[in-house]
């Protein structure tokens, strides 16, 4: 069984989430399917707030602004399992990470043709911020109610590491590689702790995608009658 996951590096600039991000993939560990991952970097991309124009509703779940958006959001559709690895900008989620957030939520009952449907991607949060308790959980929680509106699983990794998210600090340094020497360099408790919480979170992503595929498989018959899972359903016949 093929699984794929996209892991999502929501930063303006290349640096400490890119490396969470890699890292966190890289201590995963081995599976038993046939696990795919694909990488998105947000760092010299272009997303513009939604506009309400609604001109999506009327066009297919197409997007009037010509940015990045619709190669972001056919990535999205794609997947089954989306890694987003984000900084705490003003205790919470970058600009950019937003506007792409509400212009896929307008957009997805026009694309799957079913409004409410639900896709049940598996979605897990890296979470990293210039200082402790500056926002980390608040940024976690927003991305869990993003996948929950959006007819999705949020995933946490495995406590005590993580609890909603895989959160790290970087000791009060800005610099956007701060996060890499604060894990290779002095190889701090809290690093490495974040670590931990990081590749705990991936592989139960990546396991709760495959329970959800494995019984969807078992149980097609029986949910096939259902429109709102139209959107699951489609990506398991697509790549059937």
């Amino acid at each position: 069984m093929e699984i794929r996951v996209l892991g999502i590096s929501a930063s303006p600039r290349k640096g400490n989430s890119l490396y969470f991000l890699r890292e966190a993939v890289a201590r995963a560990g081995e599976f038993p399917w046939d696990v795919r991952f694909t990488e998105y970097d947000f760092a010299g991309k272009r997303f513009l707030p939604c506009v309400s124009c609604h001109h999506c509703r009327n066009h297919d779940g197409d997007c009037v602004i010509g940015d990045d958006f619709a190669a972001l959001r056919e990535l999205w559709v794609e997947n089954d399992a989306i890694i987003y690895s984000v900084p705490v900008y003003h205790v919470g989620i970058p600009a950019q990470l937003k506007a792409f957030f509400d212009r896929l939520g307008q957009s997805l009952s026009a694309y799957y043709g079913v409004p409410s449907g639900r896709p049940l991607k598996v979605i897990g949060t890296l979470v990293q911020g210039c200082h402790l308790f500056g926002g980390q959980e608040l940024t976690a929680a927003a991305i869990m109610q993003h996948a929950v509106l959006l007819g999705s699983v949020p995933v946490a990794g495995d406590r005590p590491e993580s609890y909603i998210a895989a959160a790290a600090w970087t000791g009060g340094d800005m610099g956007k590689d701060s996060f890499r020497d604060m894990c290779e360099g002095s190889g701090e408790r809290d690093a490495l702790i974040s670590m931990r919480a990081a590749g705990s979170l991936v592989r139960r992503c990546v396991q709760t995608a495959a329970l959800l595929k494995s019984g969807a498989t078992v149980w097609a018959d029986h949910l096939k009658d259902d429109p709102k899972l139209r959107p699951f359903l489609s990506r398991l016949r697509d790549r059937a």
